[in-house]
């Protein structure tokens, strides 16, 4: 009964990738990709970046000491 549930079977894998022909629609998107760059670069304030990231200090030693 419980040989019928076993899977022998193992699932193809994708490592030829000689056999891989790209398609117009792989090449847009590979392009998109290089093509887009840090979506989020410089547009914080330094300031409040610094703001935050003091404030998660504090909290990481907070949550560290509330471990103990």
């Amino acid at each position: 009964m419980g040989a019928d549930l076993m899977r022998t079977e193992v699932a193809p894998q994708a490592t030829d990738w000689a056999a891989f022909e790209p398609t117009s629609f792989s090449f847009t998107i590979l392009r998109a990709l290089n093509l887009k760059g840090p979506m989020y670069a410089g547009t914080a304030d330094p300031g409040r970046v610094a703001q935050r990231r003091a404030k998660n200090r504090v909290a990481r030693r907070s949550r560290r000491i509330n471990r103990r």
